[in-house]
């Protein structure tokens, strides 16, 4: 067994294995809502004859959430101290169907803010070659900058999001955007 950046990581030749993991969003005219409070739904193991998109789709219907759009934001590597085993996350924000307000078809939905991200503040930061150590805050707050990418890049994706996704997501622009930037006083 290897250590790096505080993780360990198996030398054993096994092949890693892949889950997905999908935040459920959902945006009114108020915000934009964390539906799940303990934060991503996980998959099952990626089996070798399905695509990650498949459990996306799988990991959705079992929690009743239509999507209108889901998208792959990042992935990462995580050691399960239990098995001794690397799994590699695929990351997936799902932007959630919702009529009318979130919280009276999602009573426990958090609502994710601006404040949220300055409450977090910058994420923890590494050599440019290292492989980061990311909280899942900055992992939901990087998934929701790339939405925010994609709003203004990508035809479908911004068909797919309704306005108030828009109004919300160009809130965060600044706030999201300073994620991995050092803050420097004046001396």
């Amino acid at each position: 067994m290897c250590e790096e950046h505080g993780q360990g990581y198996d030398t054993s030749g096994r092949p890693m294995v892949t889950e997905v993991e999908v935040w459920p969003l959902a945006a009114d005219q108020t915000g934009i809502w964390l539906l799940e409070p303990t934060g991503p739904w996980p998959s099952e193991v990626v089996t070798d004859d399905m695509e990650p998109h498949d459990f996306v789709r799988l990991v959705l219907d079992q929690h009743g959430a239509p999507a209108d759009l889901f998208h792959a934001t990042s992935w990462r590597i995580e050691h399960d101290p239990v098995s001794g085993r690397n799994y590699q996350r695929n990351t997936y924000m799902a932007v959630i169907a919702c009529e009318g307000l979130v919280p009276a078809e999602w009573p426990d939905a958090l609502p994710v803010t601006t404040l949220f991200a300055e409450e977090v503040g910058p994420a923890p930061t590494h050599g440019p070659t290292e492989a980061p150590t990311v909280p899942w805050s900055h992992v939901l707050l990087h998934g929701l900058r790339h939405l925010r990418f994609l709003l203004t890049t990508d035809a479908t994706v911004a068909a797919a999001l309704t306005e108030a996704w828009g109004w919300h997501l160009a809130s965060f622009d600044a706030a999201i955007a300073r994620m991995y930037q050092q803050v420097h006083e004046a001396v």
